[in-house]
């Protein structure tokens, strides 16, 4: 299971210098998820837009990553 300072550790990286969390590769290709727009919506909050949530594969071992905008992360913490 991945732990919190893993996670924080990938995050701080320029996202061209991340590595994979599941077995470490340096293979990975940034995108998007699916067809249709995929958001978080925060539980218990009714909201019009969620956040949009990227993602990222592994070319090594086929993990697939997902992960909001640091930028999302100031009004989120603000919701609780």
């Amino acid at each position: 299971m991945m732990t919190t300072g893993v996670h924080l550790k990938f995050m701080a990286q320029p996202p061209n210098e991340r590595k994979c969390l599941a077995c470490g590769g340096p293979r990975r290709i940034e995108g998007k998820l699916g067809v249709h727009k995929h958001t978080f919506m925060p539980q218990g909050r009714f909201m019009w837009m969620g956040y949009k949530v990227k993602a990222s594969v592994c070319l090594d071992c086929g993990f697939v990553a997902h992960y909001l905008d640091q930028r999302d992360l100031p009004e989120l913490g603000n919701r609780g």
